[in-house]
């Protein structure tokens, strides 16, 4: 009988569930102080003692004074003193200024002055001459004055030219605003564009259109260059074109190899 009664108490025991060790509150505490520094929402200031709350404090209203110096969206000035109110609107002055000059999209004439109105004006008619002289973003002509609108001619002109040097025909080239010069001036580029293909074995080479020196100076860079990838034993190496002569014409038939160029 007591052997059962020793042994319902040890069953007891270990049923029992073990004892749980209590959270240290102060490791708590210090998590709850730095989600309430860090402006958390699971801040709970019903934690923190008084010289806690006063730097929680003093810290949200620093980082509301650096949202609103740079014009974040979540800015409020309630909670900012005098002085930083004084600051923020200064910047915000400085800021809407620059947006106006910069022809951004957020400017705010209303809060410019007469003087600042009138730097904003000459700012944009700037930013519209320097628009028609590149031809990028919005020209409006209308407010160019008539020796300005010859000046964009010629930066027009000038630029055309340039782009139908450089190849650009099929989509930006205009050759019908070139004159006699001009396109004598453009022939001769695009002839040179064509032997520098040639002369560098690209795809489009066309040989019929250059002149007899032309076609030996050709031959002679493809002989130069196939007896280079032959040496360095290239897989474009093109042994039947070693016994020609460096000034054959291209695609002429080599003379019937003798022994000893064979070796």
């Amino acid at each position: 009988m007591r052997t059962l009664t020793w042994l319902g108490f040890l069953l007891l025991l270990g049923l029992t569930p073990p004892p749980s060790f209590a959270q240290n509150p102060s490791a708590s505490h210090s998590e709850n102080f730095k989600s309430c520094l860090q402006g958390f929402y699971d801040c709970d200031h019903k934690q923190l003692t008084p010289d806690q709350q006063k730097e929680v404090v003093d810290i949200a209203k620093n980082r509301m004074f650096h949202n609103c110096l740079y014009g974040y969206p979540d800015c409020s000035t309630r909670t900012l003193s005098a002085e930083q109110q004084q600051v923020i609107a200064h910047v915000d002055s400085d800021r809407n200024l620059q947006n106006c000059l910069n022809g951004m999209g957020d400017c705010n004439d209303s809060q410019l002055s007469a003087e600042q109105r009138q730097v904003v004006h000459e700012a944009a008619t700037v930013h519209n001459l320097q628009n028609c002289l590149d031809a990028t973003g919005q020209c409006d002509k209308s407010e160019l004055t008539g020796a300005q609108r010859q000046v964009i001619d010629q930066a027009a002109s000038v630029r055309n030219l340039q782009t139908c040097l450089e190849g650009f025909e099929v989509y930006q080239c205009n050759p019908s605003l070139l004159n006699s010069e001009e396109k004598t001036a453009l022939a001769q580029a695009a002839h040179d564009r064509l032997l520098q293909n040639c002369l560098e074995g690209e795809k489009d080479c066309d040989l019929t259109r250059l002149t007899p020196q032309e076609k030996q100076d050709v031959a002679q860079a493809s002989y130069d260059r196939n007896l280079k990838n032959c040496a360095l034993g290239y897989d474009d190496c093109d042994r039947s074109q070693l016994n020609k002569s460096p000034r054959q014409p291209l695609g002429a038939k080599s003379p019937p190899a003798s022994s000893a160029s064979l070796r």
